[in-house]
């Protein structure tokens, strides 16, 4: 991100600023959630590592991980924050930071970045769940992992793994079982090799790229000609959707047992 909020705000001008905000300490392991706040918050990263997700019935989803200081972290109603290491916050009023966006051109500029990235992220999420099966997941995790911490070694990328199996899943949106399935293919393949229980490496990063299912998205014209109603967006994945204006909504492309992906 090309600009750190929290850099931003620690300017000798932007003290003012500063001041709106009040730290939180979360230990490792521990989670916050709106239950431990009175109102709606924004977050800004200060150290550590925080998981962003949703539980429903014990079962996770992350929406989104800050492991960068002065990265931008929404508490909603329905998101918890967990730390993965021992990490501060700066947490704010959601009305009093919209009110600063509204009224600083220089606290609008810094913060749009990552209000854009959390969006982002979001709809990233919603595709690959919806589109993508859990291998082509698993890839673009790692090859995210290569982008973000990646450091170039003589036989590949090394790359920080500190994630448990439950942990993939959550991100991914997957099972267990399904991820530790992937995981253990591509180490069989060679497309990663495991240095500890803490490291990987990419021994090359652009062949593993290459295993990556795209999604194209094309619309096919009505059997009959005029209106567009009914027409139907194909995916690339083997999924068929039907446009906005189908009352149907979306559905599975029949195409057979092994286009069925794993969840």
């Amino acid at each position: 991100m090309s600009r750190n909020l929290l850099s931003i705000l620690e300017l000798p001008q932007n003290q003012r600023l500063l001041s709106s905000f009040y730290r939180v300490k979360i230990p490792s392991g521990s989670s916050l959630s709106k239950a431990h706040t009175v109102e709606p918050v924004v977050a800004i990263l200060i150290s550590g590592q925080i998981r962003a997700y949703l539980s429903v019935e014990g079962q996770e989803l992350t929406i989104f991980r800050a492991v960068e200081r002065g990265e931008l972290v929404h508490l909603s109603a329905d998101l918890i924050l967990r730390a993965r290491r021992s990490s501060e916050l700066l947490l704010m009023p959601r009305e009093a930071f919209l009110k600063l966006m509204a009224t600083d051109p220089d606290f609008f500029w810094s913060a749009y970045p990552w209000l854009e990235a959390r969006l982002a992220q979001a709809l990233r999420i919603i595709v690959d769940i919806r589109f993508l099966d859990v291998r082509t997941r698993v890839i673009r995790f790692i090859i995210d992992l290569c982008t973000e911490r990646g450091t170039k070694v003589l036989d590949g990328t090394s790359i920080p793994f500190d994630f448990k199996i439950e942990d993939v899943a959550s991100i991914i949106g997957s099972s267990r079982q399904s991820a530790s399935q992937v995981l253990n293919e591509l180490i069989r393949e060679r497309l990663l090799r495991r240095v500890s229980r803490t490291q990987l490496i990419v021994p090359d990063v652009d062949k593993l790229a290459s295993q990556l299912t795209s999604i194209k998205i094309a619309r096919h014209k009505p059997a009959t000609g005029g209106s567009e109603r009914g027409g139907r967006l194909t995916v690339g994945c083997g999924t068929t959707a039907h446009s906005p204006s189908s009352s149907h909504g979306l559905r599975r492309e029949p195409r057979g047992k092994s286009a069925r992906p794993q969840v």
